[in-house]
């Protein structure tokens, strides 16, 4: 699994299980709800976060 597939499965999550906004407390608490530990998000949650709130606009326009 490259990076891009790791921070992409993470954002999918946060789309889905996390309510907006998507701030660093609510990402965090969200993917550690699902059983991620912060070692495997804490480095990159930046990347997370906007590539969660670039992804929930998308499919917001689709809408």
């Amino acid at each position: 699994m490259t990076l891009h597939d790791m921070i992409r499965e993470m954002a999918d999550v946060v789309i889905y299980n996390c309510q907006p906004p998507f701030t660093v407390r609510n990402v965090a608490l969200c993917l550690i709800d699902k059983g991620y530990t912060s070692d495997k998000f804490t480095w990159c949650l930046d990347d997370i976060i906007a590539l969660a709130r670039e992804l929930s606009e998308g499919q917001e326009r689709a809408a």
